[in-house]
């Protein structure tokens, strides 16, 4: 469980976003979870989401132009904008947490020293290494080795608090232009 083998191991607080239709399905569940800091749960539909960010906030349509999952969720109004997958749900996920994580630094009065990310549908058979292990320094940003997908494994992360603009950022970078900026010049057929 997440609980036994990650949280408690790490002694975190604990930070939950995700998608719900009914939330009583959810309420028994978050009583098991004694340091959770703060839960968002939101009916969503990404693809309004960004329709709704207008602005200066368009950048993601020239991004939309690249198939594949990496914007898997994208529900466009052109056909060939619909996408499998889930990268965009994760893109929008990652906002979620980092503004949480911001939220409860700024309560606090601290920052944390690391963030560790881990999707929900990971299964933990086994308590988490200790942080203590992370050696000093650039190279103290862990992943899981292996399912990549050509990219980077999404399913945990441990990082430096330094780090979580630029890992858990995407969702902004997309909204900017700043994705697009990155992957379009590159003529790419698909990015996964």
């Amino acid at each position: 469980s997440i609980q036994a083998f990650l949280v408690a191991p790490l002694d975190a607080d604990l930070f939950i976003s995700g998608p719900v239709d009914d939330l009583s399905a959810w309420v028994s569940a978050l009583a098991l979870f004694p340091t959770l800091a703060q839960v968002r749960l939101e009916r969503e539909n990404v693809t309004q989401f960004l329709r709704n960010a207008g602005g200066s906030s368009l950048g993601w349509r020239l991004a939309a132009r690249v198939k594949g999952n990496w914007l898997g969720c994208l529900e466009g109004e052109e056909a060939d904008m619909r996408r499998r997958g889930s990268g965009l749900c994760q893109m929008y996920g990652h906002k979620q947490c980092m503004e949480m994580v911001e939220d409860r630094e700024a309560k606090r009065g601290q920052l944390y020293q690391h963030v560790v990310y881990s999707r929900p549908d990971f299964k933990w058979l086994g308590p988490h290494l200790p942080l203590a292990l992370l050696p000093e320094g650039e190279s103290d940003f862990w992943v899981i080795d292996g399912e990549d997908n050509g990219g980077l494994n999404d399913r945990h992360w441990v990082m430096p608090r330094r780090m979580v603009p630029e890992l858990l950022g995407s969702w902004g970078r997309l909204l900017d232009g700043s994705l697009a900026e990155l992957f379009v010049p590159q003529g790419l057929p698909e990015l996964s």
